[in-house]
């Protein structure tokens, strides 16, 4: 019995699908493929003063991947519907439970290197924060690195940000950590 990718290949080479819908299959399949690449580590920029976490991040790094399958969503309970917390609370929680398994900045390049459709179908909305990178900036603001998949009504946004935990955090920014490492 042959696979899905045998069967494509040969019908490939007997001439039966054109190249260019050969291209929108492979495209497809890749957006519903949940394993990262994590190609290299990468550093922030000098407006970081200090990493809170250096030990949780990889110093000897090859490069890995991960897949977010294996990813959890958590929310707590003062961010549900229309409710904030303020991101230094929601910090001292995840500093508790979740840490050691959260994202770190690499993971968040990779996973916007794998695309706007990638992240929608994973992420939606919500932003994705890499908890693992919390750093303290030049001026003594804490900041968790971001990637963020929206829109503002009038443009799609797909970028890399950083959110402060003097903010407030609402439902859209969940704690997103490993249930397995």
């Amino acid at each position: 019995m042959m696979t899905y990718s045998q069967e494509v290949e040969t019908l490939l080479k007997e001439g039966k699908i054109p190249e260019n819908l050969l291209q929108l299959i492979i495209k497809s399949v890749e957006v519903y493929n949940p394993v990262v690449k994590v190609p290299g580590y990468n550093t922030f920029d000098s407006g970081v003063k200090k990493l809170l976490h250096p030990e949780l991040l990889r110093a000897d790094f090859v490069g890995y991947n991960f897949s977010v399958d294996k990813l959890r969503k958590w929310v707590h309970p003062e961010q549900d519907g229309c409710q904030h917390i303020p991101g230094s609370a929601l910090y001292s929680i995840v500093k508790k439970r979740y840490i050691g398994n959260c994202l770190s900045f690499d993971m968040l390049l990779a996973i916007m290197r794998r695309g706007r459709p990638f992240y929608d179908e994973y992420f939606g909305e919500n932003y994705v924060l890499a908890w693992k990178s919390i750093f303290v900036d030049n001026d003594g603001l804490v900041g968790v690195p971001s990637l963020c998949g929206s829109h503002d009504g009038y443009r799609e946004i797909f970028s890399l940000g950083v959110e402060w935990l003097h903010q407030k955090f609402n439902s859209h920014m969940p704690v997103y950590y490993f249930s397995e490492i």
